[in-house]
């Protein structure tokens, strides 16, 4: 009583400390989807903010055509960032670019004055509000960035783009510890948690344990007695070794045991019976009686008048090849026709196959008298219906 309920109690343990595991997961990944929001909200808050600042203050240098003025703008705003921003273009509503920094390029003044046609360019001239996009820039090493872009407008007019690529490196820096630091806080308390587990699972075992010294013996020999009984000693008695369930479980096995050994004795009477009669009935009929296989071999099972007349006692008469004394082409052509009745036993009466057998009458030399066999044929089939010989 006292060791089930400690199981009990452990077990219970154990589903608790499931449930907390379960719980602690959750949240924390759910702390960790939030940061990653609050980090990816801070990189779009920050992006749409320099490029609504630059929209505006472009807008009249755009009309006033001062370009050295907005590739200043631009350049300034590119080296200012410290890296985090990677490149600054403005282009005008032809896609011409007027202004162009990056790491390589910091005067602000673009390499190439022929209009954007890529399909970043052709995404931002397109824009009708401030919005960003994940890019990979091929010029940059394939480096990955988020564009931010925003039109320009002049008096109701759009006048251009301005475009900045902001490099992720940060946010996936920040993500990452947020990550790691999520892990490393989980691991802890699993940890913890599994060291609980651990102790409670060595106190349910000592319980089990001790609990199970008593009923570990009996169970064994109830096993072992088991064992022999299934290899067909029905005389061994089982003994019941206590009052409890286990010992009346051995009172019922017992009982089973006395059942089987009274069926399988009679069982052994019956059969013994009947082959005793179907003995003598193979012995008393004055035909010759065999079954053979597919292969062509003959069953042991055979009639009296069969032995006498064919001499099935002989080992090397074991086949009908031997037995009627088959040369090759007739050889060839009873194994065709056991094919044939095979395949064609199910859908063709047997009176039709049976017809076409070749060998139907046969002279043979037996005890040194010329023997004239006339020959008939009928199917033996297994429980399944299937032709077996």
């Amino acid at each position: 009583m006292v060791a089930g309920t400690t199981l009990s109690l452990v077990l219970l343990f154990l589903l608790l400390l499931i449930g907390v595991v379960s719980i602690s997961i959750i949240s924390s990944q759910k702390n960790l989807s939030n940061t990653e929001f609050r980090i990816r909200s801070d990189l779009e808050s920050k992006g749409k903010i320099l490029v609504a600042n630059n929209r505006i203050a472009l807008s009249g240098m755009v009309e006033d055509n001062a370009i050295s003025a907005i590739q200043d703008l631009v350049s300034a705003t590119v080296i200012e960032s410290k890296n985090e921003i990677i490149y600054g273009i403005f282009m005008d509503a032809q896609l011409r670019p007027w202004a162009y920094s990056d790491s390589l390029q910091k005067d602000g003044k673009p390499k190439n004055p022929e209009p954007l046609n890529d399909t970043l360019s052709l995404w931002a001239s397109g824009l009708e509000k401030a919005s960003s996009r994940k890019a990979l820039i091929a010029n940059l090493d394939y480096q990955e960035v988020v564009e931010f872009a925003a039109p320009v407008h002049f008096d109701g007019d759009r006048v251009g783009t301005i475009r900045y690529g902001l490099s992720i490196t940060t946010m996936q820096q920040a993500l990452a510890e947020a990550r790691q630091s999520s892990k490393k806080s989980l691991g802890i308390l699993i940890g913890f948690l599994i060291l609980l587990a651990v102790a409670a699972i060595f106190i349910g075992f000592i319980t089990a344990k001790f609990q199970a010294r008593k009923i570990t013996r009996p169970i064994s020999n109830l096993v072992q007695s088991a064992g022999e009984i299934s290899q067909g000693r029905y005389d061994l008695e089982v003994i019941p070794e206590s009052g409890d369930e286990i010992g009346e479980l051995a009172l019922a096995f017992d009982a089973m045991r006395l059942t089987v050994q009274k069926y399988t004795s009679q069982l052994e009477n019956m059969v013994d019976e009947k082959m005793r009669q179907v003995r003598d009935i193979l012995d008393s009929i004055d035909q010759g009686l065999l079954t053979f296989n597919p292969d062509l071999s003959i069953n042991p099972e055979w009639s009296y008048t069969a032995k006498r007349l064919l001499q099935l006692n002989t080992q090397d008469r074991s086949n009908l090849i031997n037995v009627f004394q088959l040369d090759e082409l007739e050889k060839e052509s009873f194994q065709k026709w056991v094919e044939l009745a095979q395949k064609r036993y199910t859908s063709m009466r047997w009176e039709k196959i049976a017809h076409l057998a070749p060998l139907k009458e046969r002279e043979i030399v037996s005890e040194g008298l010329t023997k004239q066999l006339h020959l008939d044929y009928e199917p033996v089939l297994d429980s399944g219906g299937k032709l077996k010989c």
